[in-house]
């Protein structure tokens, strides 16, 4: 789960670093196309790698040196939270969207609601195992999943509400090439490492606080 976390907080990175460099260079229209490309990309990744652990689930388990009932458990865990990552991954690209247009406040807000929903959830099925439909590793692990699903949906009803674009390039097709902004990973990498490209992802207001000294030097001369 480790590695599908750092997955998930480099891809969000990316994303907040390429659609940051769109917001600055005032190209909003690249800037809906690539959270469209950053959302369908990152769904279609979750799903691919979570199927195939989900297959070899048991075999994953089984090379942690995992046996008898405890490995019945970690596969019963593994393979519930593997059902809800694509709803982990979704909520984190949404999560990168509210950033970059200037509301990061909701991503914390986001979050603790996750954790205080889990957390509910948990100390119920384990509390009050009579009351619930499942118990034990099963229901921890759904409390995950349901948090997960609820996280998602609030973060893309606030993507709405704040009326972020997300719009399908005109040639899907084209956002795939070589030279592609979007989706190539040699420019990927190179944007990660423009130092520039980091500083206006870190700092939403950079943009706006360049503009205003550029406008008192102008108005000093």
């Amino acid at each position: 789960m480790n590695i599908i976390l750092i997955v998930a907080s480099v891809f969000s990175l990316g994303t907040t670093i390429i659609i940051s460099n769109c917001l600055g260079a005032e190209n909003l229209k690249k800037a809906k196309e690539v959270a469209f490309a950053a959302l369908f990309v990152s769904i279609s990744i979750m799903i691919i790698a979570a199927t195939g652990m989900f297959i070899f689930s048991r075999q994953i388990m089984e090379m942690l040196n995992l046996k008898g009932a405890l490995l019945q458990d970690a596969v019963t865990y593994f393979n519930i939270r593997l059902i809800f990552m694509m709803f982990f991954m979704a909520t984190t690209t949404f999560l990168a969207l509210l950033k970059c247009y200037g509301f990061a406040k909701y991503t914390f807000l986001i979050g603790l609601l996750t954790n205080i929903i889990n957390l509910i959830l948990s100390v119920y099925v384990i509390y009050f195992p009579q009351y619930s439909p499942v118990d034990g590793v099963a229901g921890v692990a759904l409390s995950y999943g349901i948090s997960s699903v609820i996280s998602c949906i609030v973060a893309a009803c606030i993507v709405k509400v704040k009326k972020i674009k997300i719009a399908k390039p005109e040639s899907f097709k084209d956002s795939m090439r070589k030279d592609s902004m979007d989706m190539n990973l040699g420019k990927f990498w190179e944007t990660a490492r423009d130092r520039e490209a980091w500083r206006a992802a870190c700092s939403p207001w950079s943009r706006r606080e360049s503009n205003m000294t550029v406008a008192e030097q102008q108005q000093n001369e």
